[in-house]
């Protein structure tokens, strides 16, 4: 191969590199929208948890006293 053909491959390879890094860092911030997604879910589902726990303990207060 000739200089000129291996400086092809090389600018090729370096083209390839940087669009795989910029679809890598898109890839990225998109897991960690979902991570801060499912972070809120799962407070969600905590405190809708607590709540329900909450709800069922002041019920069953409620029926022992009567």
């Amino acid at each position: 191969m000739t200089l000129g053909q291996l400086q092809v491959i090389v600018n090729d390879l370096h083209s390839q590199i940087e669009t795989l890094n910029e679809e890598l860092v898109q890839l990225l911030l998109i897991r960690d929208e979902l991570h801060m997604e499912q972070d809120a879910m799962l407070v969600d589902i905590e405190d809708l948890t607590r709540h329900a726990e909450s709800q069922q303990k002041h019920l069953a207060e409620r029926t022992l006293s009567k």
